[in-house]
Order: structure tokens, then sequence, then C-alpha cells
């Protein structure tokens, strides 16, 4: 706990950051629009839990084409809330329904590996029919071995990932419907996997855009995003790994200019030290801290510089308890007509616990802060707290619950919320 509170008091004084942390090889989505195609399953930590506990590790039963094992999934989740739009004004319950599918393929041969797949989840409300979500993905990564210690990895993915309502990164006000997010891309890299450096290096592009509604110019919030990085580690002892992590990215819009007159154009620079420490898997911890610069095209916008942090730990003293907490403080990119910069703290508190070798309980604590850099500098927090059971029938399917209160209190009129949601699913992977 002391170690959890000294995180906690870092991340809290810290000052703004940019959001430079390189997404990596193995994410399909730009970073504000990163989630999973089930992201309404709560509690996605109980399955996880319940796998390394009791050794389910197959994930499923699966068959072989050629070389290549195939797997599928299905899911279904009825959801209810009292605040589908998530508004304070237009308070209104209702009862969507998800159904979400998805197969993926992968061989793991001597010296190289291929994977690829497609996920997809629906979600239909019996009123808000303006709250109607069609996500999906489709995705495709390799490695190859040149040597012992060398490799190469690739990867390509092109997703659409519905906006999540009242989003503070992106979202006009007012919105007839939900816009979607396009994204498309994919990266390439090397890896260095000796004694005693470990070196990784990747770069990627992602083309971003977002769905035309209600007459609204997009030009200037469809961009395109690169990033190249590198980490560089080396070993203290058989527990602690030290490294330094130097990143690039660059965003260039297609509009000259959004809705104020603005150049939103920008490049930044960081260089990220930290420690990774593991001890028999009881203790996760990894810690990066250092400095961003980020610059802007356009004069009427200040360069942005500071420290940067970012700290997760993963805690199980007990086979059947495992804790899961992150801590942030980053400045992200925004398209919001007259905001410069959003500064956002986010913190997620995770426990799961195994009551027996089928059923899991799981809890969520979280608080995200999002700070705008306009004219009145104004502050939304959003505070979450959940708490869900999961039934692990066997290998393949499992049943759960899941209770969600979210709130968001701001300094804007109007924009306050709050929400109660309830989910049951059934799952089921192959």
């Amino acid at each position: 706990m002391a170690l959890l509170s000294f995180l906690l008091l870092m991340v809290l004084w810290a000052p703004p950051t940019l959001a430079a942390t390189p997404t990596p090889y193995y994410s399909y989505y730009d970073p504000i629009y990163d989630s999973s195609m089930l992201e309404d399953d709560m509690m996605p930590q109980a399955a996880s839990l319940g796998d390394s506990i009791f050794g389910r590790t197959d994930n499923g039963i699966g068959g072989f084409l050629s070389s290549f094992k195939v797997q599928a999934n299905a899911r279904t989740a009825t959801e209810f809330t009292d605040n589908a739009k998530q508004s304070k004004t237009d308070r209104e319950s209702d009862i969507a329904q998800n159904i979400g599918a998805g197969i993926s393929a992968g061989s793991d041969w001597e010296r190289h590996q291929l994977r690829f797949g497609a996920n997809g989840n629906l979600k239909r409300f019996q009123n808000q029919v303006s709250e109607n979500q069609d996500n999906y993905n489709l995705y495709g990564d390799g490695r190859l071995d040149i040597k012992d210690e060398w490799s190469l990895n690739a990867n390509l993915n092109y997703s659409q990932i519905s906006e999540e309502r009242n989003d503070p990164r992106e979202t006009a006000m007012n919105l007839s419907r939900l816009r979607n997010v396009q994204t498309m891309g994919g990266g390439v890299g090397i890896d260095f996997n000796g004694y005693p450096f470990a070196i990784s290096t990747h770069s990627s592009y992602n083309r971003i855009m977002l769905e035309k509604l209600d007459g609204e110019a997009q030009g200037f919030r469809n961009r395109d995003v690169s990033r190249y990085w590198a980490r560089v580690s080396y070993p203290i002892n058989d527990d602690m790994r030290i490294f330094v992590q130097p990143s690039y990215s660059e965003e260039i819009y297609d509009g000259a200019h959004d809705a104020a007159g603005i150049n939103r154009d920008s490049t930044a620079y960081e260089v990220l030290g930290g420690v990774s420490y593991n001890v028999t898997d009881i203790t996760i911890l990894d810690l990066g801290i250092g400095q961003m610069h980020r610059s802007f095209e356009d004069s009427q916008l200040d360069d942005t510089q500071g420290l940067s942090i970012d700290a997760s730990l993963r805690w199980s003293p007990y086979e059947n308890f495992m804790l899961n907490t992150t801590l942030t403080r980053t400045i992200e990119s925004t398209t919001l007509v007259g905001v410069n910069d959003l500064t956002v703290t986010s913190g997620r508190l995770l426990p799961s616990l195994a009551l027996s070798s089928e059923l899991v309980a799981t809890g969520e604590l979280g608080m995200d802060r999002y700070e705008f850099a306009n004219t009145t500098d104004d502050v939304d927090h959003d505070y979450l707290a959940g708490a869900g059971l999961n039934y692990l029938w066997n290998n393949s399917i499992n049943t759960g619950i899941h209770y969600r209160y979210r709130r968001r209190l701001s300094d804007v009129a109007d924009r306050d919320f709050y929400s109660n949601t309830l989910l049951v699913t059934l799952s089921c992977r192959l």
C-alpha cells in the first residue's frame, strides 16, 4: 500500500504532460478510441483471472486449418440504463441488446508467427435509436525471427468505433446521433532480445476519419498520425530492469484550419525513463517518468512541455486475488473548437476475487479529470464505480452480471450527468 500511495501522489502532484506513450504494435486503434469491441462488458478482468488461476490457458477449443489454429467467440448482453444519452436535461431510460462475434486464426512456427482476425459488435436500443452502435475491426500481425536474438514484426488494421456521447476529446455538442470513427493503418518494428540489453523499435501510421453529421464540417478533424519509438532496457537483477524510451510523433490534419481559424498540426518528442519490476508474477510494476515537448504549427497555440508519467501495478498476493491499478497524467490532442489542449488525469482500481473455481467477483473504481485549456479553464470530473459476478461454466462458456455508476461534474452548464447501468452477459469462445 505504501508503494501504491507513493505512485498516486506522484501522479496527482505532477504538472500536466503530453500523451506520448507509444502505441504498441499489437494495439489496433488510435489511443483516443482504444477500447474493446465489447467495451460494455465493464468487468473484463474476471475471465482472465479465472484463466490464470485455474489453468484455462487454451482460450477455448478451436480447430486447425493446416498449421493455423482457428478460434471463434460470440457474446450477447442485455443492458439496462437510466440515462441512454448521458445527459443532464434529456434523461431517458432504455434497454439495449448487444450482439458480438469474432474469429481469429494464428500459427506459431519455429521461427515466425502469423495472426489475423475480425471482431464486431452491434448495439441496439429499444427506443433511443440515435445511440445505436456498429463497431468492428479487422487486423493482422506477424513476427519473423532473423536470428536467435533478432526479430521483425509488423501489423495492419482497420476499425470502425462509435464515438462516445460527450467525449471531451472530440465530440461536437448536440449531435443528433453518435458518430462513427474509422481508423486504418499499420506499423513495422524490430526487436533485439539479447543480453544484457533488450531493444525494441517501432514505427506506425494511422489514418483517422470522423463521420460527418448534422452538416458539421469534418475536414479539420480527419488526420494522419505517425509515431516512432524505441525502448532499451537493462537488467539490474533477476526481478528488475531499467529502461529508456525515446519517441517522436506527428499529427497532420486535412483542413488547413479548424472552425476557429487554428492550424492544429503538431509534432512531439519524449524521452521516458523508468523501471520494470516483476517478482514471480506476484507484484508487477511498470513506472516511467520523462520529459515531453510538443510544438504546434500555428503560433496562436503555445508549445507544451512538462513531466510525463505512466504507471501501472499488478498485485496478486494470493492465487485467488488480483489487483490491477493504473495512474496517468497526460496532455492529449483535442479538436474541440476554442480548446487548445486537454489535460487528462486518470486512475483505475480493478480488484478481482475468485470465490470458487467457477465464480469470480470483480470491482471497479475510477476517476478521470479533464482540464480544458480555454478562456475559462473549464474542468470536468468523471467518477466510476462498479461491481460484478462472472460464472465460468467451463473453458468456453461464462455468464455475468455487472453494475456501473458513472457521474460527471462539470464547470460547463448542463454537461453534468449521472447514470446507472446493469449488464447481463453470456459469452462463448470456441
